[in-house]
């Protein structure tokens, strides 16, 4: 048979059978009914390829949502989920807290100098080798070695810093429960190291006090000539060596020719390499070193952050994102095969409907045309008829409805069918309205996106949705700077004429000291450094707030989702109150440790307002020698009290100063201006009333005129009373100082400019709402279809089993009971197997019979085939639900849940069920840490003994008279020591406290509630890192401050460092100073760590009395107290004896004391042989005591609500009612299919038997 042939054949074969197509076929033979099943048919047909038109059409083109989570993915799978879902993957990490140094690898390079020879011990010395009386006192060579001693000492802090800093953060943990993309932890690793470089960056700034701004270029001068033989590029002089070192580069010391010159003036030589042009560095040669300072010589920091490593201390355990998508075609065949079962129900039922409508309207149109009588009749008819009519044919066809019609003429069989319908209908109007009532109850989670939001619309969105609002930033790292502005007002004396150096310079003409003449104290001696010091307060705290706000706003506000406004105010005003104080503390804490440093060591000032240098003449041999004695400097108080400046620095000095030898008498006309024992002393006791008053000026004026120095009245322009200010005219400077010299602070914090900084592409929200009309009705039909072919299976079964058991009951009842028990047991016994077996049997061969697809044929062949069709239909049937079934089973089973106002109780409960997905969001997002830490600390005991006592620091004071002791007696000078030592301990209270204040002021911004386990982690680490920073920042500016000092050389009242040399008969002008060498012959000249033991020396030939276990004299106050121990003060015995050592060997001084040694205890911190600065550096911190309130903290959390997802209670009716609508699709299509299927293979099976030739005998 040719193709053609086959075509037509099979064309009009399916033509044939879709003419006669009949799906609602009753077998009736009426060929009016017959036609009317027929154009139900094909009206039925064409409404449900409409309905899967537009049900496929809408599946692909909307967008489909679902959440996905996947428990403990590799890397490799989290990096494939992220390319294709950043905006809502979430991973939460296994650890919460992960120290840096697991997945960072630091390494710092540094500027070459700090490792050459020119900072080695060899050079130094080398270079101090001069003949001080040879030279003038701007030659190179006087200052040159306290230049490389400070170099030297700069690179040692700016190492140690950055090691330092490099360890701190390598501890410091990284906590964040969520895990970050490889993008966000290289920015936010690397800011974190700019933080850490910003804030480790030394400021020597507050030791400029002695500024002068005499600059001129060095240069080697000869005795005998005034021009300079040589000039050395890159080194400039200046007052001070500090800043001759910061003005200067290392430009000639990377030129051989220039160091050949610099060598060529000493005697001695020395082989030292040059600094290596050919070195890749990013300072030129000009550099100057103040610069490489302030960049901490650091040439770069090689960092590398390794993400596989981070990722597995992470080791997140889920992951969940939420995957939108359409045109997923195995999505959309589930809903239409969902969704078609019930279409196709509904339609059966209305299909017929309209068809009969359209008949029946047709019927009366052609009736009205055919039988006008009869219409009249109709007419003539009542309205309360009709109804009646029509309600008793409704009435009717209600009663007489049979769904289950098999066209049987048995009555029995007739009314179990419309038993049936009626069981069928009450069931399925039940289970409609059951579904109704339980999804008007019920919310459903809808994510909603939104492209390219305005700041009203996230800000609408925040109103409407605050927690489940997530916008990704397209810029994860904001500049403060783009989002903050200060601005800082002074007090107007920093922007008036007074702090010029037009107005002061004019009072240096005068060229007098302070002591004017020998009898009285002229005031006019100090303007210019009161001036100056002014300014220098100004400049200082201008530099100091334009540093602290340039490192602010360089630093980076990093989230990688846009925060809501308040967040974000919350967070800016955290920060920058934070940086307020710390500002402030730092400010006052350098200049306190700076003061404190200078009093101590007390070293020689122009002012000689604490200790006089004179010279004695003495006689010896003949011969006539002068030697210079320093003597302290003291005022007698109302109660006959001796006040020593350089004991107490706030001695008032208002009537006269005396030493020794004379007494002083102080005039000082000018109002609100106090003499203290230091010109910075005498600024801070002093207040600026004077410069609002024109009558002050008019007495300056009257002051300055012997002097012939003019000071107009025109060009004075007083201070302003009438401006608004936060202080008095009679304030005291040193609480304006206290305040940074500041007015007000002028922040502007900018939402918008965040906003369009971070410019978020989408923002996605997630929300519950209640169930819509077309979501119940698009429900109710995909479960129409299924729960409509089991109740069409159901309900004719049920009728069947209750008329059988009223069957069975009524046959019981009749049988008469005559026999015996016996006989009746055991027949009883037979019937009950029999039953079982007849049922066994009955089951059996209704299964064989059972015929889903009977249409009453009676042709063997058919009823075959339909039987055929019937088995595959079942088991496919049964494949698919059972794929449907675990398919369903393995979804997610869970739903959100929200708990009101929770008690901690609840949120314990909470987190012990659900701990994976409980969420309780804060109401206060940022809270302070006093509200739930408490830090107290115990100090050393020395701290608390009597040897910081004002009657220790008397008896060893003594008479002041120093000078008659060795430099390493602890007479006299021994009260300078402890006298630091109380300092030092007040020093390391008051640090302890400002940070524990400023610690405890700062906020810990946490947006959800965290469980105790991870609040204690993060809060311990907190702590720890707190702890760690104050005593590491503490122990650093000492350390900065004291080499600062070591390196300017600065002479020592009390003869530590440096004595006056003077020969016999010399003729010199000049009187040279020689550093001290201790018996090792350390210089204090070359290095500031030299000591000799300390103790009791006979005052003839300075020989040991009692050497002081333990305590060592260094080339400072401060270098001796810090070198020594306590070891002498825990031992009573050594104690005594230096007691009567000193009682014995002191001069006209004999009273005695009572001291007892301080008690060791064996849990110290603490040894007795631990040097001061080893104590120092820790603050004198015996133990920290931390008390930490969770229940605190979650009080001020105060969650609102907590949500977190459940096992669904009605998890089996969801799986059961996703089977109904997919099973009622499925038995549509299968119904369908099959058979078709069956028929064909039958065909095609019978064709291919005719064609088989069969072989003739």
């Amino acid at each position: 048979m040719s193709v053609r042939l086959i075509l037509r054949s099979s064309t009009e074969f399916v033509r044939d059978r879709a003419r006669r197509w009949n799906l609602f076929n009753t077998r009736s033979s009426d060929p009016l009914i017959i036609r009317q099943e027929i154009l139900s048919t094909r009206l039925y047909i064409i409404l449900v390829m409409i309905s899967l038109i537009i049900l496929t059409t809408y599946t692909t083109i909307s967008n489909q949502i679902e959440n996905k989570a996947v428990t403990f993915p590799s890397q490799s799978l989290y990096e494939k989920l992220q390319k294709k879902y950043s905006d809502s993957l979430e991973c939460s990490c296994t650890k919460v807290s992960i120290p840096h140094g697991k997945f960072v690898r630091i390494i710092p390079k540094f500027h070459q100098v700090c490792s050459t020879d020119f900072v080695s011990q060899k050079w130094i010395d080398f270079i101090f080798k001069v003949d001080v009386e040879l030279i003038m006192p701007i030659d190179v060579r006087t200052s040159m070695s306290a230049m490389w001693q400070l170099i030297r000492s700069f690179c040692q802090s700016a190492i140690n810093t950055t090691i330092d800093t490099l360890d701190e953060f390598e501890n410091s943990p990284w906590v964040n429960p969520i895990l970050v993309t490889e993008k966000i932890l290289d920015v936010e690793v690397q800011m974190t190291l700019n933080l850490l470089h910003d804030d480790s960056c030394p400021s020597p700034g507050n030791l400029y006090l002695y500024e002068n701004n005499m600059k001129k270029k060095h240069e080697n001068y000869n005795l005998n000539q005034i021009e300079a033989n040589a000039s050395l590029s890159g080194i400039i002089i200046d007052c001070l060596p500090v800043q001759s070192t910061f003005l200067s580069s290392l430009e000639c010391f990377y030129n051989q020719s220039c160091l050949n010159i610099l060598l060529s003036a000493y005697e001695t030589k020395i082989n030292i390499p040059i600094l290596n042009q050919s070195l890749t560095s990013r300072f030129s040669l000009k550099t100057t070193i103040e610069s490489l300072v302030r960049e901490l010589f650091i040439e770069e920091i090689f960092n590398k952050t390794i993400y596989s490593e981070y990722y597995s201390e992470c080791l997140p355990y889920i992951c969940t994102y939420v995957y939108f998508h359409r045109f997923n075609w195995i999505s959309v065949m589930t809903v239409i095969i969902a969704i078609f079962g019930g279409i196709t129900a509904v339609l059966s039922i209305i299909a017929p409907l309209i068809v009969q409508l359209v008949l029946f309207i047709k019927k009366r149109f052609f009736s009205k045309e055919s039988a006008p009588e009869q219409v009249a009749q109709d007419q003539n008819e009542t309205i309360p008829t009709r109804l009646k009519k029509l309600f008793n044919t409704i009435k009717i066809k209600i009663i007489n409805l049979n769904l289950y019609d098999t066209n049987s003429r048995d009555s029995t069989r007739i009314y179990h069918e419309i038993l049936s319908t009626r069981l069928y209908l009450f069931s399925l109007f039940i289970s409609i309205n059951i579904y109704i009532l339980y999804a008007d109850f019920s919310n459903q989670t809808v994510t909603e996106k939104i492209l390219n939001p305005f700041q009203y619309d996230y800000e609408n969105l925040v109103k409407r949705y605050s927690s489940t609002v997530i916008c990704p930033c397209t810029e994860i790292s904001i500049p403060y700077e783009d989002i903050i502005n200060i601005t800082v007002d002074y007090h107007q004396i920093c922007k008036s004429h007074f702090i010029q150096s037009s107005w002061y310079d004019r009072f240096s003409l005068a060229n007098i000291g302070l002591w004017s003449s020998y009898s009285n104290i002229d005031s006019v001696s100090i303007a210019v450094s009161y001036f100056r010091i002014l300014e220098t307060f100004c400049s200082l705290a201008n530099e100091t707030i334009n540093d602290a706000k340039e490192r602010f706003l360089t630093r980076n506000l990093i989230n990688s989702q846009l925060l809501t406004s308040n967040l974000f105010y919350s967070q800016i005003n955290s920060s920058i109150d934070t940086f307020k104080q710390s500002t402030k503390t730092e400010f006052l804490d350098r200049a306190n440790l700076t003061n404190v440093l200078l009093h101590s060591n007390q070293y020689l000032s122009r002012t000689i307002t604490n200790t006089r240098l004179r010279s004695i003449n003495q006689n010896i041999t003949g011969l006539l020698s002068i030697k210079m004695l320093i003597f302290a400097l003291y005022i007698v108080n109302t109660n006959n009290d001796k006040c020593y400046c350089v004991i107490d620095s706030t001695c008032h000095l208002n009537l006269s100063i005396r030493d020794e030898c004379e007494t002083y008498n102080i005039v000082w006309p000018i109002e609100g201006i106090n003499l203290g024992c230091s010109i910075i002393d005498t600024v801070m006791q002093s207040s600026l009333i004077c410069w609002f008053n024109k009558s002050c000026i008019y007495e300056l004026r009257r002051r300055v005129e012997k002097y012939n120095i003019s000071v107009h009245e025109n060009s004075t322009i007083l201070l302003d009373r009438n401006l608004s200010s936060r202080y008095y005219p009679n304030t005291p400077i040193e609480e304006i100082f206290n305040e940074m010299m500041i007015e007000e602070w002028n922040i502007f914090r900018s939402f918008a400019s965040y906003f369009l900084k971070c410019k978020p592409l989408l923002c996605s929200v997630t929300y519950q709402k209640k169930a819509n009309i077309i979501y119940i009705i698009t429900v109710i039909i995909g479960l129409i279809g299924g729960i409509n072919v089991i109740l069409n299976l159901i309900s004719p079964l049920i009728i069947k089993i209750i008329f059988k058991i009223i069957n069975k009951l009524r046959r019981q009842r009749s049988l008469q009971n005559q026999t015996e028990e016996q006989d009746n047991n055991y027949q009883n016994d037979e019937i009950c197997n029999n039953a079982v077996c007849n049922l066994m049997k009955r089951l059996i061969n209704r299964l064989l019979l059972l015929n889903l697809f009977d249409d009453e044929s009676t042709h063997i062949e058919t009823i075959r085939r339909q039987r055929i069709s019937t088995r595959v239909y079942i088991v496919v049937l049964s494949i698919s639900m059972c794929i449907i079934a675990m398919y369903t089973m393995f979804s997610d089973r869970h739903k959100p849940q929200l708990f009101l106002n929770p008690s901690q109780n609840d949120y314990n409960r909470l987190l012990t069920s659900y701990s994976e997905s409980l969420k309780c969001p804060c109401k206060n997002i940022s809270i302070e840490y006093k509200h739930f830490i408490q830090i107290n600390t115990t100090f050393h005991a020395v701290c608390s003994s009597d040897f910081i006592s004002k009657r220790w620091h008397d008896y060893l004071f003594g008479r002041a008279n120093w000078y008659y002791y060795d430099r390493r007696d602890i007479r006299v000078r021994g009260a300078s020591y402890f006298l630091f030592l109380s300092k030092l301990c007040q020093i390391s209270q008051t640090t302890i406290n400002n940070a524990l204040n400023q610690f405890l002021n700062t906020t810990f911004i946490n947006t959800h509630m965290i469980s105790i386990s991870e609040f204690d982690s993060q809060i311990n680490d907190i702590i720890s890192q707190f702890k760690n920073n104050t005593l590491i920042i503490f122990s650093r500016r000492l350390k900065l401050f004291r080499d600062t000092l070591n390196g300017n050389a600065f002479v020592s009242s009390y003869s530590l460092n440096w004595y006056f040399y003077r020969e016999y008969n010399s003729t010199s002008d000049i009187n040279p100073i020689q550093p001290v060498k201790m018996t090792n012959k350390c210089s204090c000249g070359t290095r500031s760590d030299c000591i000799d033991p300390g103790g009791v020396y006979d005052t003839l030939n300075n020989t040991a009395k009692f050497l002081i276990p333990g305590w060592n004299v260094g080339c400072s106050v401060v270098e001796t107290l810090l070198h020594s121990t306590f070891e002498c003060l825990y031992d009573q015995i050594c104690l005594n004896s230096l007691l009567s050592n000193t009682e014995q060997y002191t001069f006209e001084h004999s009273h005695y004391i009572n001291i007892s040694a301080m008690s060791f205890l064996n849990h110290s911190h603490f040894k007795p042989n631990t040097t001061i600065q080893n104590i120092a550096d820790e603050l004198f911190v015996e133990e920290w005591n931390n008390i930490t309130s969770y229940s605190s903290f979650y009080k001020q959390c105060n969650p609102q609500e907590c949500s977190y997802k459940i096992e669904r209670d009605n998890y089996f009716a969801s799986i059961s009612s996703n089977i109904l609508g997919l099973y009622g699709g499925l038995t549509v299509v299968l119904r369908f299919s099959i058979p078709f299927v069956i028929e064909i293979i039958f065909k095609i099976r019978n064709r291919c038997r005719r064609n088989t030739v069969v072989p003739t005998e």
